[in-house]
């Protein structure tokens, strides 16, 4: 399947260009919004995927309601458990995102859940859950007696962002009773 990624101006302006970046967003945004309509029109492109949706694919949400495309926004983690930290201005552009989609995706139930909470309107789109993972024969196919390392007969691997809500510091503490 070809993928496609584009540059795509933000609405959030820095501080200390509010003016400018304002301006320029604004003069860009329409010939921008052309762009990537002629864009997916020219490319007969059936479905966009938003993966880790941010305020900048507002494109996405406004063209979806003139568009024959569908439009998928899929949540991993920390695009959804930030989301509260965001400003009003970036709640709302996903806020619109989340309206103007078909179908919203998420990696787990309970993040899901989360983002319900944040986000109400996603109650009223249709939502799967489609978890991380690798496919048990593709695993199964590793040799891993080819590994040549020094590792103790029982050990324990995690692999993922030290951030508090994941709990490595319990899985830790709990390792050593």
């Amino acid at each position: 399947i070809p993928v496609f990624s584009v540059y795509l101006r933000s609405p959030r302006v820095q501080r200390g260009c509010l003016l400018r970046g304002f301006l320029s967003f604004i003069l860009f945004f329409p010939l921008t919004l052309l762009e990537v309509r002629r864009f997916l029109n020219q490319q007969r492109i059936d479905v966009v995927l938003i993966q880790y949706p941010l305020p900048w694919v507002v494109y996405f949400a406004i063209l979806r309601w003139f568009a024959s495309w569908k439009l998928v926004v899929g949540y991993q983690g920390n695009d959804a458990h930030d989301l509260a930290l965001w400003s009003l201005w970036e709640k709302n552009c996903i806020r619109f995102l989340i309206a103007s989609s078909d179908t919203i995706v998420a990696v787990s139930q309970s993040l899901l859940n989360e983002l319900t909470v944040t986000v109400p309107v996603i109650r009223r789109k249709k939502r799967f859950v489609i978890p991380n993972g690798a496919p048990v024969d593709l695993i199964s196919q590793l040799n891993c007696s080819t590994i040549r390392t020094e590792l103790p007969s029982q050990y324990l691997v995690t692999v993922g962002q030290l951030v508090h809500r994941k709990g490595i510091d319990v899985l830790v503490r709990a390792l050593k009773i």
